[in-house]
């Protein structure tokens, strides 16, 4: 029986093409290679530019001052720096909050709809919905820049700091506005980055940019691990194990990412449509929020100076039977939590009718229950995936002896962002393939769906009316969840066709 449901959830792939056909033409299309080298131009010349450090800081006295808060493991760098530029933010560069702040903005205002009425209504209302949505977004990055860099400007000249390291050679307002200004400037001159790769590169810009970094940490992660083994730290037979290991779980993310619950639409004359409810829905999301809540018992517990909270400290510590247990069972329940937020079958369902679709096989159930229990199925790969991926650099580390930093580069959200990102390159590159090979000169986008269910049946719909329709998926698989303003489903129409398709779906 589990047999037969896992082969129901996972059998419907989601590209048209062979992965290595795609990846061929990409190379042979001389318009998909001019993406290519500005995607790649951009990376490069960003990667240089992150090495600019903040004015008024002493580089010497910081280098210094990192390794031992390292070799401390304090958690505040690791957190805020997740998605900062290959590091920037251990060495201070302006661009050290990277795209954090803007990710935070999408998730806050994504949490923020599950309590207030009005942001839930933007959130399933389309592209009026979105283009608010997105508002909200780029005010809220400015202000948790701005706070995120003044908290950082203020801690560099806390006394704590002071007593032992003089960071700043001028320290004072002055500082904290200078590096208030510089940092929250370059956060925005990285969302304008995103957007010329969306415009003129390939793959979501947001999360290039942010993979990018993850691969220059990855690459640090190598050197360190030759050397622990040259050391003889880590044993060469422990090492090839690892590796044997991390290979198979680059395939199973990579076959799981691909697959997903196909749920079939039709229309009046009998021709069927396939949507399909992806693995990564909720993004990985549920492990940050599950490290966070570890995260913050150990904070509170630091506070306490007693010998109970010292016990309970190194009972929950990274790595230990009761943190990777205790952090499973939370990513199991969040994964659903998170679910409730960006998936509502009713809102599934009323697109469908409207539109003029039937779901083809409900099984006797109501609309909103068949896609509850397809959606239920889904979760609980996810969950599978979420928890695989984040107890193996766990258990890495506990055999290997090696810092968490370096395992988790194997496993965990970086793996799911590496492999996530990648496919959704490909599917870009698929849509530009199809594109080229519709014999339509001049294409020009009609209507930027906030999600691909939309997408897929207003595409359709127009596709029945006699109007031709592609879609272009710009999204950022296990970096976010669903129904984010970083994701985006251009549908291309015939230049000559625009107003007529956008006019039926407007008014429709």
């Amino acid at each position: 029986m589990i047999k037969e449901w896992f082969k129901e959830l996972t059998k419907t792939p989601c590209l048209s093409y062979s992965i290595k056909d795609i990846i061929k033409w990409m190379f042979m299309d001389i318009a998909m290679r001019k993406r290519l080298i500005v995607t790649a131009g951009i990376i490069i010349v960003l990667q240089l530019i992150a090495f600019t450090p903040l004015p008024g800081i002493d580089i010497s006295v910081l280098r210094e001052f990192f390794s031992r808060l390292t070799a401390q493991g304090t958690q505040f760098i690791n957190i805020i720096g997740l998605f900062a530029s290959g590091g920037a933010l251990s060495r201070l560069t302006i661009f050290s909050l990277g795209l954090a702040p803007f990710f935070s903005s999408c998730l806050l205002l994504q949490i923020g709809s599950a309590f207030i009425p009005k942001l839930r209504k933007y959130s399933f209302n389309g592209e009026g919905g979105r283009r608010k949505i997105t508002k909200f977004v780029y005010i809220f990055t400015i202000i948790i820049s701005i706070i995120y860099s003044y908290s950082i400007a203020s801690w560099l000249e806390s006394p704590a700091i002071k007593e032992y390291h003089l960071i700043v050679a001028y320290p004072g307002f002055g500082f904290r506005l200078m590096t208030t200004a510089v940092m929250t400037a370059s956060v925005a001159l990285l969302l304008f980055i995103a957007d010329i790769i969306n415009r003129y590169g390939i793959g979501n810009g947001f999360a290039v940019i942010a993979v990018s970094a993850l691969f220059l940490k990855f690459l640090t992660a190598i050197n360190m691990i030759i050397s622990l083994t040259l050391k003889g730290i880590i044993q060469p037979h422990l090492l090839l194990v690892a590796v044997v290991i991390f290979a198979g779980l680059i395939y199973v993310v990579f076959y799981i990412t691909r697959r997903s619950k196909a749920i079939e639409i039709k229309d009046n004359n009998q021709n069927k449509i396939v949507f399909n409810f992806k693995a990564s829905i909720v993004g990985h999301e549920p492990v940050g929020w599950a490290a966070s809540l570890i995260y913050c018992l150990l904070t509170i517990a630091s506070f306490i100076n007693s010998a109970w909270t010292q016990n309970l400290s190194t009972l929950i510590a990274k790595g230990s039977i009761v943190y990777i247990i205790g952090s499973t069972i939370l990513m199991l329940i969040f994964t659903y939590m998170y679910a409730l937020i960006v998936f509502d079958p009713k809102y599934l369902k009323d697109i469908v009718n409207q539109y003029g679709f039937t779901f083809v096989a409900l099984n006797d159930k109501a609309p909103e229950d068949y896609l509850d229990n397809c959606m239920s199925k889904v979760l609980i790969l996810t969950a599978l995936v979420l928890m695989a991926t984040n107890i193996i650099p766990s258990l890495a580390m506990v055999f290997m002896k090696t810092p968490y930093w370096i395992t988790s580069l194997f496993g965990g959200t970086t793996l799911l962002l590496g492999v996530g990102v990648f496919l959704d390159i490909i599917a870009q590159a698929e849509f530009f393939k199809k594109q080229s090979e519709s014999g339509i000169k001049d294409w020009i986008v009609c209507y930027i769906a906030f999600d691909e269910f939309e997408a897929k049946v207003k595409s359709a719909f127009l596709n029945t009316k006699g109007i031709q329709s592609l879609i272009e998926p710009l999204r950022f698989t296990w970096g976010m969840p669903v129904r984010t303003m970083v994701d985006q489903y251009r549908i291309y129409v015939p230049l000559d066709k625009k107003d007529e398709a956008r006019g039926m779906l407007i008014i429709r």
